[in-house]
């Protein structure tokens, strides 16, 4: 993915699984926006891939997945429930 992907916010984290399953490197730039929204998006997605034991290279703008087989790991989602 390289042009324009910021309207794709939600779905990234769901994406990078799919990276994390497929043969090959998948990567993402042109995705620096990510990075100032609610949270750091592309930092969470790093590191949570990288706690299932995922190959991960982090860009300014994005990153880079190998695929590889996805470990058990507790994952910090980083959202923000309010309760009234």
């Amino acid at each position: 993915m390289s042009e324009n992907i910021s309207w794709l916010i939600d779905e990234l984290p769901a994406l990078s699984i799919a990276f994390a399953c497929a043969k090959g490197k998948s990567v993402v730039k042109n995705a620096e926006e990510l990075r100032v929204k609610e949270s750091d998006r592309i930092s969470s997605v790093v590191k949570n891939l990288r706690l299932c034991g995922i190959e991960v290279e982090e860009f300014p703008d994005g990153y880079a997945v190998s695929g590889g087989v996805l470990q058990s790991a507790t994952i910090n989602s980083l959202a923000t429930i309010v309760l009234q």
